[in-house]
């Protein structure tokens, strides 16, 4: 559900309704707050918002729950469908410049 939540996040965004933007994702992490996308676009939309310490707090969510940063070369299967998963869907595989992006939210 977290998953789906998430997409129809996405899908109000795309139609310019922050209302319904954010109380997607605040769902998608009631739904499971494992994950670092929903954080991680809650945090941006906070901090597009002007609300510096909801963006801090949900960054650093989503960093702490990231589990594993790609290096050049450290992918060995590029069709492993969890990897695909947790990299494009849940986040918590990423590489080091989104994690950077994260970074950059708790300045």
């Amino acid at each position: 559900m977290s998953m789906i939540e998430l997409a129809k996040a996405w899908y109000y965004e795309e139609k310019g309704n922050d209302e319904l933007y954010e109380q997607h994702l605040l769902n998608s992490i009631r739904y499971c707050d494992k994950h670092v996308k929903n954080y991680k676009a809650l945090a941006n939309f906070y901090a597009k918002k002007g609300d510096k310490g909801k963006a801090k707090k949900f960054a650093q969510k989503a960093i702490n729950n990231v589990k594993e940063i790609f290096t050049q070369g450290s992918i060995t299967d590029v069709t492993d469908v969890e990897d695909f998963i947790n990299e494009f869907f849940k986040g918590t595989c990423t590489d080091k410049y989104n994690l950077e992006s994260l970074y950059e939210l708790l300045k």
